[in-house]
Protein backbone atom coordinates (compact mmCIF):
# COMPACT_ATOMS: atom_id res chain seq x y z
CA UNK A 1 0.00 0.00 0.00
CA UNK A 2 1.57 3.58 -0.58
CA UNK A 3 0.91 6.88 1.06
CA UNK A 4 1.53 5.85 4.29
CA UNK A 5 -1.49 4.44 4.58
CA UNK A 6 -2.55 1.30 6.77
CA UNK A 7 -0.34 -0.14 9.69
CA UNK A 8 2.78 -1.81 8.52
CA UNK A 9 4.24 -5.13 10.01
CA UNK A 10 7.70 -6.38 10.95
CA UNK A 11 9.21 -6.50 7.75
CA UNK A 12 7.29 -2.94 6.04
CA UNK A 13 4.64 -5.18 4.84
CA UNK A 14 1.09 -3.45 4.89
CA UNK A 15 -1.34 -5.57 7.54
CA UNK A 16 -4.05 -4.14 4.59
CA UNK A 17 -2.32 -6.31 1.96
CA UNK A 18 -4.41 -9.47 2.64
CA UNK A 19 -7.87 -7.58 2.36
CA UNK A 20 -6.21 -6.11 -1.34
CA UNK A 21 -6.27 -9.90 -2.65
CA UNK A 22 -9.38 -10.53 -1.54
CA UNK A 23 -10.72 -7.57 -3.79
CA UNK A 24 -9.93 -9.32 -6.85
CA UNK A 25 -11.83 -12.00 -5.02
CA UNK A 26 -14.79 -10.40 -4.23
CA UNK A 27 -14.87 -8.72 -8.01
CA UNK A 28 -15.13 -12.10 -9.76
CA UNK A 29 -17.36 -13.80 -7.41
CA UNK A 30 -19.67 -10.85 -8.03
CA UNK A 31 -19.50 -11.37 -11.34
CA UNK A 32 -19.62 -14.83 -12.26
CA UNK A 33 -23.15 -16.07 -12.53
CA UNK A 34 -24.86 -18.19 -10.33
CA UNK A 35 -24.91 -21.37 -12.66
CA UNK A 36 -20.91 -20.78 -13.06
CA UNK A 37 -19.10 -23.90 -11.67
CA UNK A 38 -15.78 -21.18 -10.64
CA UNK A 39 -18.14 -19.80 -8.07
CA UNK A 40 -18.23 -22.59 -5.50
CA UNK A 41 -14.12 -22.90 -5.85
CA UNK A 42 -14.43 -18.94 -5.75
CA UNK A 43 -16.22 -18.88 -2.63
CA UNK A 44 -13.97 -21.47 -0.98
CA UNK A 45 -10.92 -19.23 -1.81
CA UNK A 46 -12.70 -16.58 -0.08
CA UNK A 47 -13.23 -18.42 2.70
CA UNK A 48 -9.89 -19.64 3.16
CA UNK A 49 -8.53 -16.06 2.45
CA UNK A 50 -10.33 -14.72 5.44
CA UNK A 51 -9.11 -17.47 7.39
CA UNK A 52 -6.15 -16.56 6.82
CA UNK A 53 -6.34 -13.09 7.57
CA UNK A 54 -7.92 -13.94 10.82
CA UNK A 55 -5.16 -15.87 12.01
CA UNK A 56 -2.60 -13.19 10.60
CA UNK A 57 -4.28 -10.92 12.76
CA UNK A 58 -4.24 -13.04 15.56
CA UNK A 59 -0.37 -13.98 15.44
CA UNK A 60 0.04 -10.26 15.10
CA UNK A 61 -1.94 -8.94 18.44
CA UNK A 62 -0.14 -11.27 20.04
CA UNK A 63 2.78 -10.18 18.99
CA UNK A 64 2.07 -6.27 19.98
CA UNK A 65 0.79 -7.30 23.37
CA UNK A 66 4.20 -9.54 24.20
CA UNK A 67 6.25 -6.36 22.92
CA UNK A 68 4.37 -4.00 24.27
CA UNK A 69 4.40 -6.20 27.53
CA UNK A 70 8.09 -7.04 27.46
CA UNK A 71 9.90 -4.09 26.21
CA UNK A 72 7.72 -0.49 26.25
CA UNK A 73 5.98 -1.64 29.73
CA UNK A 74 9.76 -2.14 31.59
CA UNK A 75 11.17 0.74 29.39
CA UNK A 76 8.43 3.08 31.15
CA UNK A 77 8.23 1.51 34.69
CA UNK A 78 12.44 2.01 34.60
CA UNK A 79 12.07 5.67 33.09
CA UNK A 80 9.49 6.15 35.96
CA UNK A 81 12.21 5.34 38.90
CA UNK A 82 14.65 7.23 37.16
CA UNK A 83 12.72 10.30 37.22
CA UNK A 84 11.18 9.71 40.93
CA UNK A 85 15.32 9.21 41.81
CA UNK A 86 16.52 12.43 40.18
CA UNK A 87 13.41 14.73 41.89
CA UNK A 88 14.54 13.13 44.99
CA UNK A 89 18.21 14.30 44.31
CA UNK A 90 16.82 17.65 43.71
CA UNK A 91 17.38 20.51 46.55
CA UNK A 92 13.98 21.54 48.46
CA UNK A 93 12.18 23.97 46.35
CA UNK A 94 13.98 23.53 43.05
CA UNK A 95 11.95 25.16 40.51
CA UNK A 96 12.94 21.80 38.39
CA UNK A 97 10.98 19.95 41.28
CA UNK A 98 7.74 21.36 40.48
CA UNK A 99 8.16 21.01 36.80
CA UNK A 100 8.97 16.90 37.27
CA UNK A 101 6.65 16.55 40.23
CA UNK A 102 3.77 15.44 37.84
CA UNK A 103 6.28 13.29 35.60
CA UNK A 104 5.92 9.98 37.45
CA UNK A 105 2.71 10.23 37.87
CA UNK A 106 2.37 10.61 34.25
CA UNK A 107 4.29 7.62 33.14
CA UNK A 108 2.36 5.55 35.68
CA UNK A 109 -0.90 6.68 33.63
CA UNK A 110 1.02 6.23 30.35
CA UNK A 111 2.00 2.97 31.48
CA UNK A 112 -1.77 1.94 32.55
CA UNK A 113 -3.20 3.13 28.87
CA UNK A 114 -0.75 1.32 27.41
CA UNK A 115 -1.81 -2.32 29.48
CA UNK A 116 -5.49 -1.51 29.12
CA UNK A 117 -4.78 -1.03 24.97
CA UNK A 118 -2.71 -4.40 24.88
CA UNK A 119 -5.51 -6.28 27.13
CA UNK A 120 -7.73 -5.26 24.60
CA UNK A 121 -5.82 -6.90 21.95
CA UNK A 122 -6.54 -10.26 23.76
CA UNK A 123 -7.60 -10.64 26.78
CA UNK A 124 -5.42 -11.84 29.59
CA UNK A 125 -7.50 -14.13 30.73
CA UNK A 126 -8.18 -15.59 27.56
CA UNK A 127 -4.05 -16.32 26.90
CA UNK A 128 -3.65 -17.79 30.82
CA UNK A 129 -7.22 -19.82 30.64
CA UNK A 130 -8.51 -20.56 27.36
CA UNK A 131 -11.93 -19.70 26.34
CA UNK A 132 -13.86 -21.90 28.74
CA UNK A 133 -11.81 -20.21 31.95
CA UNK A 134 -11.92 -17.10 30.94
CA UNK A 135 -15.63 -17.09 30.49
CA UNK A 136 -15.68 -18.60 33.93
CA UNK A 137 -13.53 -15.81 35.43
CA UNK A 138 -15.93 -13.10 33.63
CA UNK A 139 -18.85 -14.64 34.89
CA UNK A 140 -17.59 -14.44 38.47
CA UNK A 141 -16.22 -10.94 38.19
CA UNK A 142 -19.67 -10.07 36.60
CA UNK A 143 -22.37 -12.23 39.30
CA UNK A 144 -23.61 -10.99 42.19
CA UNK A 145 -26.69 -11.10 44.20
CA UNK A 146 -28.50 -9.11 42.51
CA UNK A 147 -27.37 -10.30 39.15
CA UNK A 148 -27.16 -14.05 39.16
CA UNK A 149 -25.04 -14.92 36.39
CA UNK A 150 -24.80 -18.78 35.49
CA UNK A 151 -22.01 -20.26 32.81
CA UNK A 152 -23.02 -23.12 31.47
CA UNK A 153 -20.60 -24.91 29.08
CA UNK A 154 -20.08 -28.46 28.15
CA UNK A 155 -16.61 -30.59 30.00
CA UNK A 156 -14.97 -29.84 26.42
CA UNK A 157 -14.78 -26.87 23.96
CA UNK A 158 -14.40 -27.71 20.69
CA UNK A 159 -11.25 -26.64 19.31
CA UNK A 160 -11.85 -23.19 17.90
CA UNK A 161 -9.32 -20.28 16.27
CA UNK A 162 -7.37 -18.07 18.47
CA UNK A 163 -9.88 -14.93 16.54
CA UNK A 164 -12.89 -17.13 16.88
CA UNK A 165 -12.12 -17.60 20.42
CA UNK A 166 -11.49 -13.98 20.77
CA UNK A 167 -14.43 -13.23 19.08
CA UNK A 168 -16.90 -15.37 21.29
CA UNK A 169 -15.22 -13.94 24.15
CA UNK A 170 -16.07 -10.51 23.28
CA UNK A 171 -19.42 -11.31 22.47
CA UNK A 172 -20.11 -12.53 25.86
CA UNK A 173 -18.40 -9.75 27.48
CA UNK A 174 -20.44 -7.23 25.93
CA UNK A 175 -23.68 -8.97 26.28
CA UNK A 176 -23.46 -9.35 29.89
CA UNK A 177 -22.20 -5.64 29.85
CA UNK A 178 -25.53 -5.18 28.35
CA UNK A 179 -28.19 -6.96 30.94
CA UNK A 180 -25.77 -5.18 33.62
CA UNK A 181 -27.13 -1.93 32.48
CA UNK A 182 -30.34 -2.95 32.07
CA UNK A 183 -30.45 -4.88 35.63
CA UNK A 184 -33.27 -6.20 37.08
CA UNK A 185 -33.48 -8.52 34.38
CA UNK A 186 -33.52 -11.55 36.87
CA UNK A 187 -30.51 -14.56 35.98
CA UNK A 188 -28.44 -14.81 33.34
CA UNK A 189 -27.45 -18.18 32.21
CA UNK A 190 -24.59 -17.84 29.14
CA UNK A 191 -24.31 -21.54 27.06
CA UNK A 192 -22.55 -22.72 24.77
Amino acid sequence: MTGGHGSHGRHGESSDSGYERLAPLFDELAACPDDDPRRLALREELAASRAQLTVAREVERRRLRRDVHDGVGPSLAAIRLRVETAIALLPPGSASGSLLADVPRDLHDMGTEMRRITEDLRPPALERLGLGGALAELVGRLSNPALPVELVLPDRLPALSPGTELATYRIAAEALADVRKAMGVGPVRVRQ
